[in-house]
């Protein structure tokens, strides 16, 4: 699996001061991926994230906005490309909560980890359990998807719309972003200084995830 470090981040985290196995945990929390229910796995080929794809996450306090980046990002899609068709067959990308940095230095980078439990809950998961591409024209797709995310140790189902664009080099490249509270997945929103330094519950997760068939 490709891991690459570039402005990328899912919801709210920072990066581990002290050295982790990033690799052998993004391993297990991809290895706990199912395939897609009501898909056809076994008949669309299995794509890794290429390194140019992103994650990252944009967040408020009553101070500044602020950033926070994935540094270490891996995953796959089962995908067939059939004529205009875009077929599915599941998929799955993983975050290591250790290996996401802030912009905002160590103590914001501290609180983040806090808040991600991440010295229990490793990973940041994502799996499809069902997508449906409709074309746009020109090489685009609207896709609506079904998915699972795992955060902090919490799982909920999410439904979102996500573009795709099949680009002149060959890849596929897959766009979005979804707002997320925090509280929703058990998550305190960091404070700092005594409180007088408080994020936002609301954050937004963008991603863009890039294949080549």
């Amino acid at each position: 699996m490709p891991t690459h470090r570039h402005r990328a981040a899912i919801l709210l985290a920072a990066a581990l001061l002290a050295a982790a196995p990033a690799a052998d945990e993004l391993a297990a929390g991809l290895a706990g991926a199912r395939p897609a229910a009501g898909l056809a796995a076994q008949e669309a080929p299995r794509l890794p994230l290429r390194p140019e794809s992103r994650v990252w996450v944009d967040g408020t306090s009553n101070k500044n906005d602020w950033t926070v980046e994935a540094t270490e990002l891996s995953g796959f899609v089962n995908l067939r490309l059939g004529g205009d068709a875009l077929e599915f067959g599941g998929g799955s990308f993983a975050v290591v909560a250790r290996r996401l940095v802030s912009e905002h230095g160590v103590i914001m980078d501290r609180l983040m980890q806090g808040a991600l439990k991440s010295g229990t809950h490793p990973n940041i998961v994502y799996e499809l359990v069902g997508a449906t591409a409709t074309a746009a024209g020109g090489g685009k797709y609207a896709v609506a998807t079904q998915g699972r995310v795992t955060i902090a140790g919490v799982t909920k189902d999410v439904a979102q719309t996500v573009a795709a664009e099949r680009l002149p080099n060959g890849t596929v490249r897959f766009t979005g972003s979804q707002p997320v509270l925090m509280n929703e997945f058990g998550m305190s929103p960091p404070t700092a200084m005594f409180g007088s330094l408080r994020t936002g519950n609301r954050v937004v997760v963008h991603f863009e995830l890039v294949v080549k068939p």
